[in-house]
């Protein structure tokens, strides 16, 4: 099975900002499958859709912050539905104690359920703070063990556990039956743990991807939180490099 292979486009954000419709264009004709959205740049949802099928790219998911999640969920549930998008993530949260985490998965589920009850599907994407320990065991693992199974997914950002020194392969082993969208990105070798593009870092990506073949992943996600020297460059030598990778090829 070919996984999809998408872009999070957070990692184009400098270009979004002054032509979206453009930067959706460039992306298509680089070869990518699909998109992430984090922002839809005032494009109306029928405007979007239309957009989307003229270019052949399909809506993995769509990033949005909690509190949006919390206030505008009506519109959030309104819009990706038009677009066709069933995937709704959670992309960051961050709480000093157990009970404001305990109160974070409560809202979760909550709005899981909503999303759930509309057709749609929420997830929570990690970075490496959520591997932190609170009474011993990882916060990664306390959102999950009190939400949902049905109702929270896991969207794992593999750099980000990489980084928390946790094994990427272990932890989406662990969480296979929650976890169908996977975030890749690679590292540099240096002290920062510096983001690079795909194929130029140091993570085994080829592992990973064969693991998500193995699971059924619906799509593999690029992402750079800082490009180099741009986002469009930085997606263009990722693509290419996931191409010549062998795992495909099977």
């Amino acid at each position: 099975m070919n996984i999809p292979i998408s872009v999070q486009l957070y990692t184009l954000r400098e270009f979004n900002k002054n032509d979206f419709l453009g930067t959706l264009k460039k992306v298509s004709s680089l070869g990518y499958d699909g998109v992430e959205f984090a922002g839809y740049y005032d494009l109306s949802a029928e405007d979007l859709s239309d957009n989307l099928k003229r270019l052949n790219l399909k809506p993995f998911g769509s990033h949005v912050s909690f509190e949006n999640l919390k206030n505008n969920l009506k519109y959030e549930i309104d819009f990706n539905k038009k677009i066709g998008n069933k995937n709704i993530i959670c992309p960051w949260a961050k709480f000093d104690s157990i009970d404001d985490w305990a109160s974070f998965c409560k809202d979760l589920n909550f709005i899981g359920k909503k999303l759930k009850e509309n057709g749609l599907q929420l997830f929570y994407h990690n970075h490496d703070h959520e591997f932190n320990t609170i009474d011993g065991k990882y916060i990664f693992d306390f959102i999950y063990e009190n939400t949902d199974e049905n109702l929270v997914k896991a969207e794992i950002d593999t750099f980000w556990v990489y980084k928390a020194n946790v094994d990427p392969l272990k932890l989406m082993n662990k969480y296979k039956n929650r976890c169908s969208l996977i975030h890749i990105k690679d590292m540099k070798n240096d002290s920062k743990k510096s983001f690079e593009a795909i194929g130029e870092g140091i993570i085994d990506i080829e592992s990973i991807i064969k693991y998500a073949k193995d699971i059924d992943i619906e799509t593999l996600i690029v992402e750079n939180d800082d490009p180099k020297p741009d986002g469009l460059k930085n997606i263009s030598i990722s693509i290419k490099n996931i191409s010549k990778m062998a795992i495909l090829k099977e």
